[in-house]
């Protein structure tokens, strides 16, 4: 059993500045590593300030407590996404926002009905399941 969690996070990183990208994965995943209950893992993400607003939606707890960092995906310098997978080699992506500090939007598994690649079964419409994203559900 994990010591529980305290929702008095410090969003300063041990250097005195606010979080980096890998900083904000890496607090994220023990909290998802301690967590037993999604709302508390939200309610502890929220109060250390490492959610976004309005991201609780996209936020999976998953069963499988340990990832491994496949790659850092940095779009600009407002956001960056990591692609990470379980022990089972399921992917799942991690999209942070930097609006003053970063922040968590979404952590999603790879969409079951399309495997990522947003389509139908190679139809020109999106998937029934993600809407088209390739990630997550609907």
């Amino acid at each position: 059993m994990h010591a529980p969690l305290s929702p008095s996070f410090s969003l300063a990183s041990p250097r005195g500045h606010s979080l980096d990208p890998p900083e904000v994965l890496a607090l994220f995943l023990e909290l998802h590593r301690r967590s037993q209950h999604r709302i508390y893992l939200l309610y502890v993400m929220r109060e250390s300030g490492i959610l976004a607003d309005g991201a609780g939606a996209e936020i999976y707890l998953v069963d499988d407590k340990k990832f491994e960092v496949v790659e850092q995906l940095a779009h600009d310098e407002c956001r960056c996404t990591f692609i990470l997978k379980d022990k089972m080699n399921w992917p799942y992506r991690m999209e942070l926002l930097k609006k003053g500090s970063w922040r968590v939007e979404s952590f999603q598994e790879q969409c079951v009905g399309c495997f990522g690649e947003g389509t139908d079964g190679g139809h020109d419409w999106g998937c029934g399941v993600c809407g088209g994203s390739g990630w997550g559900v609907l």
